[in-house]
């Protein structure tokens, strides 16, 4: 097996390829990671066109953690569909708008429409905004434009009691507007539907997306195009070796525990290549006045592959390798979760109990901290929760097609759980120490 050893004697390539290295592997390009043959992203491509040509409306669900490539999707659709229509005289209106940050419906409406007039460079301004003086707002200008497309990012905040209705008043908009009008719902709450009542529940009708794992095909090609805009040396022709090789797809196969997005995995490769650079260079004393390096001749060489386990525990502090497995955060989430409930003599452990346990935990760590453990959503822990099965830690016990109603349980005696936790405790960032103080 081939080893992907960097040495000292790389020491100027590194330092050549670090400008160029910094730029392609950043997030800053992660808008173009997508590729054309990707099957969601013909998919969506089709379903846009179709609306726009028809001119009828739609409205569409993108379910997946940040990170795995869903407003990336949705973009390269768009972009893929005004190529296709080969529109001239006419353009698609894109509004994004992120419904976490702008918090209430008059700052979401307010968004809406700035985009509205910046993109659509409509002059007259609404005085008083509301979904239906928009509607009206709009009309005028409807003969000009092809269509709108509108999406809302965090679309799960919306599924509030009290802001239903004003997701409602939106989507009756668009249902009733002669104008098309695409509706795109972007979140990770798998329960988002769930949430809604009946009426805005039937305006969702479409098969949703889900962008929840990463191909590793998909995965090798985007890193590849990356190195292809770099010029090429030693460096950069070991790092193209590693991604090619199965040493690197069978990392991929341990990192797929971790939950890793794409950008995590473009952050993993950029972290590798600096702490390679630091471990190689170091900066020139004799330079006052100018930033160079020379060459660290003391330096002993090491291996693509520790690089990258290095540069993992940047992202995951408290990754440990147990049995040759992978853990992640939220999975010790769920093994912290019910050590405590089976410790409480609790008979029959559901998935949903150690859902509320783990909830009830996030809430009183926001208010004693002032902070939030956010990642740790249902989604997340469902997730989680199928790693845990399939590497054997635990195991569920089939008695509703929810898996909130099935009960767990665990693959390993109640002291090796334990030793288990003994051995990382010290070693827990945040919410997770925390979290495993509020079990303990």
């Amino acid at each position: 097996m081939q080893n992907f050893l960097l040495t000292q004697h790389m020491s100027q390539d590194l330092t050549d390829s670090y400008a160029q290295f910094s730029q392609y592997f950043s997030e800053d390009v992660m808008n173009n990671v997508l590729i054309d043959e990707s099957d969601k992203i013909k998919d969506l491509t089709d379903r846009l066109k179709d609306s726009l040509k028809s001119k009828t409306n739609n409205t569409i669900l993108l379910y997946g953690q940040e990170g795995f490539g869903r407003k990336s999707a949705i973009r390269k659709a768009l972009d893929n569909c005004e190529q296709d229509l080969q529109m001239k005289s006419k353009k698609i209106i894109k509004i994004f708008v992120n419904a976490y940050l702008h918090k209430s419906e008059g700052n979401i409406l307010s968004a809406i429409n700035n985009q509205l007039l910046q993109t659509a460079q409509i002059k007259s301004k609404i005085n008083k905004l509301s979904v239906d003086e928009l509607m009206k707002h709009f009309k005028q200008y409807e003969n000009v434009f092809h269509g709108i497309v509108l999406v809302i990012e965090r679309v799960e905040i919306l599924a509030t009691v009290k802001k239903q209705f004003f997701l409602y008043s939106i989507l009756e908009w668009i249902r009733e507007s002669k104008y098309p009008i695409i509706f795109v719902g972007i979140t990770s709450d798998l329960l988002f539907q769930e949430k809604l009542e009946k009426r805005v529940k039937s305006r969702f009708q479409n098969i949703p997306y889900f962008f929840m794992e990463l191909d590793f095909q998909f995965v090798q090609k985007v890193l590849l195009t990356r190195l292809e805009q770099i010029d090429r040396n030693q460096v950069i022709n070991t790092y193209e070796n590693y991604i090619l090789s199965k040493s690197f797809e069978e990392y991929f196969a341990k990192l797929q525990s971790l939950q890793v997005s794409i950008s995590k995995l473009i952050y993993l490769f950029r972290s590798s290549f600096f702490l390679a650079g630091s471990r190689f260079n170091r900066p020139d004393k004799k330079q006052v006045d100018s930033f160079k390096f020379e060459r660290n001749v003391t330096a002993e060489p090491i291996s693509l592959q520790e690089l990258m386990e290095q540069s993992l525990k940047w992202i995951y502090p408290n990754v440990k390798l147990e049995n040759g497995k992978l853990l992640s955060q939220p999975e010790y989430v769920i093994l912290f979760s019910f050590y405590n409930l089976i410790m409480h003599q609790k008979p029959q452990i559901m998935f949903d109990d150690i859902i509320q346990h783990s909830k009830k935990a996030m809430q009183t760590y926001k208010l004693q901290h002032h902070k939030t453990a956010s990642e740790f959503t249902p989604l997340v822990l469902n997730k989680a929760l199928d790693n845990l099965i399939k590497q054997k830690f635990i195991s569920l016990q089939q008695q509703s097609k929810n898996l909130e109603n099935n009960q767990i349980i665990l693959c390993m005696s109640i002291d090796d759980l334990k030793n288990l936790f003994e051995n990382i405790r010290y070693d827990l960032p945040d919410f997770m120490s925390y979290l495993y103080n509020y079990n303990f």
